[in-house]
């Protein structure tokens, strides 16, 4: 038993000792261990301050904007490293367009001057275009109208003052009262046997008695004669007085009428035409009963004054406005602004050079002409699948989308008329990020076949085109017959865009389709760069022409037509004016009685001539006192048909022209004679012939329409007068009264 213990506790000491022995190894292990890693941090620390740590491969990122550009600054951009954020590149992003906003102009006026419009950015105020002054307009005259000074009361001048700002221009003037017109004596009581009479002279304007006198009785054996004349009533210009010749004792023994005086002539101020409204001249009234001496005439309507309207630069995002002009005076429209469509954004480097922008995905939807399109549903695909949906409404249309190739459908349903489109255009890929689609009309086929005369004589489909561009089907070496019906005048421009040759060409209206190409030969139709320019004017609305295009490969192509702005006023297209008497003169001159034998005049006499007198308004033979030429408007006289044969086949008128050449109206003389109340048929009865006297208005529509016809022009072809004719020389200065004669 003692021997087991003793082995035991050697047992235990040995491995007592045997733990020992590995405690210290592994002590001493650990020490190595941490020396080592002590060391290799030192080494490492050493190698960050001597700088050799390993090179960074550098990530370049995209351009970072540091600061935007603005129209008045640069801006700047840098390109970095994703890693280590080091600075690669930096660049200046070049200032951006200027946003323009209009500077509202003001018409000038009669008070005021006025300002062209005028153009600065919104942005920076800077201003782009100047506005000029206009000077102020003429006044536009208004007759103040007077009032005659009585005999009770003064009166009053006529002035003038400005319609528009009520300036007055001639001031009006008192005139003085008037002295009372006395009167003859008037009887009132003739003087009897044994008894008095009495008598008066009064105001023949206000009545006022100014003289009483008393008539001496007479006696049984007094015997009455005539010893004055007293004027009971005077004669005005209107209405013939009455005398009567008077006994002393006051009994009327005789009375007489009074001839009318002459009229007191009154100038009816005219008006100045206006671009607005037609003016007048000046014509003549009489002042005391109102009868028009000399009628105004229609002074036709002035040309408007022009200004520039100036246009808006299209932006990237955003259209414009091509320049325009309108009128200072009525602001008129005579040049409508056309829309611009907007640039769209031109990318460098992937920044758009206009605005400064990254560049996006995005759509532009517009007409065949450019202008944005609206009411558009744009629905985006990848890989056949339906992704996206947005409206368009006529701007740029930014998509929110990753890397990558899309497709890009179209929903036209709200839209009031039917498009094509180009579909292998509407695709984005990451090398072509933006699209722009064009929609363009499609021309309506016509119902009837057109039939096209030489040299092609035979029937072609139609198709019917107005304003926009339009996506049309061609035939190869064949003609493709349009129809186009302007709905408003202007100047119309008609232009092809084609992969192949292409002419187009006018063949005249629907009723008369000629085969041949007839551009050239028309007045109002030119070539136009690619196409033709057609003149479209007033007179013209509702008209129809007839265009073709013939291609000797192309299948298709875009016809444009487009407003390019007024075509201006042709001097066929102004109305004729009617050329009238007044309406009194006419009566008085149909219930003129004469006496005596109608003679027509004998042209062959050289010694006949005319004269006009002023005071009666009428044309006398060899002098003013010279016996009255009258004008013969429905029977034949030896030379000619009367003026009812030429009335009845055509229009008698006259082109009147300023001073300067610009004509004022086309003056209408068939009227006049009708008003005379001349048969409108050359067969028309003439058993009770109108003759009336000649007056300066009739003389002149004779004058005007023979001087057009070459009656009286001797080098004339035209001319009538022919010694065959006539059977000898004739008076060619007084050719003209060939209708005329005289009562002898």
């Amino acid at each position: 038993m003692k021997k087991f213990k003793l082995y035991v506790t050697i047992f235990l000491l040995l491995c007592t000792l045997t733990c020992t022995v590995f405690a210290i190894a592994a002590c001493n292990t650990t020490t190595g261990s941490q020396k080592e890693t002590s060391a290799t941090n030192e080494t490492t620390a050493a190698d960050e301050t001597s700088g050799t740590t390993a090179e960074c491969l550098h990530e370049v990122t995209e351009w970072i904007v540091d600061t935007n550009a603005t129209c008045s600054e640069e801006g700047t951009k840098h390109k970095e490293c994703s890693q280590c954020k080091a600075s690669l590149e930096t660049a200046v992003i070049s200032k951006t367009a200027h946003t323009e906003e209009i500077v509202s102009g003001k018409a000038a006026t009669c008070s005021e001057n006025g300002l062209t419009e005028g153009k600065k950015c919104s942005v920076c105020n800077e201003i782009l275009v100047e506005q000029t002054e206009i000077a102020t307009i003429s006044h536009t005259e208004e007759i103040i109208e007077g009032i005659s000074a009585t005999c009770t009361q003064t009166g009053l001048t006529s002035g003038k003052k400005c319609s528009v700002c009520k300036t007055v221009l001639i001031e009006q003037q008192e005139i003085a009262m008037l002295e009372h017109n006395e009167s003859d004596w008037i009887i009132d009581k003739i003087a009897e046997v044994g008894v008095e009479g009495s008598k008066h002279t009064e105001c023949l304007g206000c009545k006022e008695v100014i003289q009483t006198k008393s008539i001496p009785a007479v006696t049984e054996d007094h015997v009455h004669e005539g010893s004055e004349w007293i004027v009971v009533t005077p004669s005005t210009c209107s209405q013939a007085g009455v005398k009567d010749f008077i006994c002393d004792c006051g009994l009327t023994m005789h009375t007489e009428e009074i001839s009318t005086i002459a009229h007191t002539e009154e100038i009816v101020s005219g008006k100045a035409a206006t671009c607005t409204s037609t003016g007048l001249t000046d014509g003549k009234k009489c002042s005391v009963c109102n009868k028009t001496l000399v009628s105004q005439t229609v002074i036709a309507k002035a040309a408007h004054t022009e200004i520039t309207v100036l246009g808006v630069s299209a932006t990237c995002t955003q259209s414009g406005l091509t320049d325009g002009k309108k009128c200072t005076v009525c602001s008129a429209v005579t040049v409508a602004q056309m829309a611009v469509p907007p640039t769209g954004h031109r990318f460098s480097s992937g920044t758009c050079i206009g605005c400064g922008i990254n560049e996006p995905y995005g759509v532009w939807i517009v007409d065949g002409q450019g202008n944005p399109m609206k009411d558009i549903i744009v629905k985006i695909t990848k890989n056949g699948e339906q992704i996206k949906m947005f409206p368009y409404n006529g701007e740029f249309l930014s998509l929110d989308v990753e890397q990558d190739t899309y497709g890009i459908v179209l929903d036209l349903s709200q839209l009031n008329e039917t498009y094509v489109y180009d579909e292998s255009l509407c695709v984005i890929t990451p090398d072509s990020k933006t699209a722009t689609i064009r929609l363009f009309k499609q021309p309506t086929p016509t119902e009837e076949p057109l039939f096209v005369g030489s040299p092609i004589s035979a029937d072609y489909p139609a198709y019917r085109i107005e304003d926009g561009a339009y996506m049309a089907s061609l035939t190869p070496n064949d003609y493709t017959f349009f129809i186009f019906s302007p709905s408003i005048a202007a100047t119309y421009t008609i232009t092809y865009e084609c992969t192949s040759d292409l002419a187009i060409s006018y063949h005249g209206g629907t009723f008369f389709v000629q085969g041949s190409d007839l551009t050239d030969a028309s007045s109002d139709i030119s070539r136009y760069e690619n196409g033709i320019s057609i003149n479209v004017y007033s007179s013209n609305i509702g008209g129809e022409y007839v265009i073709a295009v013939r291609s000797a490969s192309a299948t298709s192509c875009v016809i444009n037509i487009k407003n390019a702005g007024d075509p201006g006023t042709r001097i066929e297209d102004t109305p004729w004016i009617p050329y009238l008497e007044d309406e009194e003169m006419v009566e008085e001159q149909l219930n003129i009685s004469v006496e005596g034998e109608y003679t027509p005049i004998d042209l062959t006499d050289l010694s006949i001539t005319a004269v006009y007198n002023e005071s009666d308004g009428y044309y006398h033979l060899g002098s003013e006192d010279g016996a009255i030429v009258f004008i013969d408007l429905t029977s034949h006289t030896p030379y000619v048909s009367s003026i009812q044969t030429i009335c009845g086949y055509q229009r008698m008128g006259a082109y009147i022209y300023d001073v300067n050449g610009n004509i004022v109206e086309k003056r209408s003389y068939n009227e006049l004679f009708i008003q005379y109340g001349m048969p409108d048929s050359a067969d028309a009865p003439v058993d009770q012939p109108i003759r009336i006297p000649l007056t300066a208005k009739l003389a002149e529509a004779i004058q005007s329409f023979g001087g057009k016809n070459g009656w009286w022009t001797p080098d004339s072809d035209a001319n009538i007068f022919t010694p065959a004719l006539l059977g000898a020389p004739y008076n060619q200065e007084y050719a003209w009264l060939l209708f005329c004669g005289y009562y002898s």
